[in-house]
């Protein structure tokens, strides 16, 4: 799970400089991360999996919209970010 995070918070730090890269590498990550969440079999963990995955793949999706519309999707990213280290942290001390 830290190295999921450290992959998140360094690709989203991208973002301002390389956009499209930035995506194409949270993307990997999302793909990754649901490939993760398809084997869990403990309940508890499964939940707090899906809902981050959930927030993953709605991050993905805003983060494409941002390049296309920066002014309105700017805030939505921002948004995002925080929920997923939220999401995260919740799922490292789930399953640490």
């Amino acid at each position: 799970m830290q190295d999921l995070s450290s992959k998140m918070t360094s690709s989203y730090a991208k973002f301002a400089s390389n956009p499209k890269a930035a995506v194409a590498a949270i993307q990997e990550l999302s793909d990754t991360f649901d490939a993760n969440v398809q084997k869990v079999t403990d309940p508890g963990a499964l939940a707090v999996a899906t809902t981050a995955n959930a927030d993953l793949k709605t991050f993905v999706a805003d983060t494409k919209a941002a390049i296309a519309d920066p002014a309105s999707g700017a805030a939505k990213v921002q948004k995002d970010a925080a929920l997923i280290q939220a999401d995260f942290t919740k799922v490292g001390r789930y399953c640490g």
